[in-house]
């Protein structure tokens, strides 16, 4: 229930300015409408552990994304690839639906994916 009334990403938002002494457990019980102790709980490195034993594979997680850069490595577009594709395949769709001068910018990908950032030529991703 905890987890409900105070979500992850609010506390995500809160958690670095609450460890820098920039806000307080009081100001965030305001914000949140909990008690302090319910928010000293969940502000705590405890919370983290408590959290992935509940939510496990659940846990909210951030789509892929797929970036598409010029010869010169700067950025021509950011995607967000739905979650469940492969960014891989979608890397390579979004090139084919492009038309022929717009697919000629594009000279490599990045994948975005858990984190990890990984360059990746234009023939690989058509190969």
């Amino acid at each position: 229930m905890l987890a409900v009334l105070f979500p992850w990403a609010t506390r995500k938002q809160l958690i670095g300015p609450h460890k820098d002494g920039r806000v307080t457990l009081q100001k965030i019980a305001d914000m949140v409408a909990l008690p302090v102790p319910y928010v000293q709980f969940v502000m705590s490195d405890e919370w983290d552990r408590v959290f992935d034993t509940m939510m496990g594979a659940e846990r909210p997680r951030l789509p892929d994304k797929v970036h598409t850069l010029k010869a010169d490595n700067s950025p021509i577009e950011i995607y967000s690839v739905p979650l469940g594709d492969n960014p891989y395949s979608y890397a390579k769709e979004i090139y084919r639906r492009k038309s022929e001068p717009a697919q000629q910018l594009i000279s490599s990908f990045v994948i975005e994916s858990e984190g990890k950032m990984r360059a990746i030529s234009k023939m690989d991703i058509l190969g």
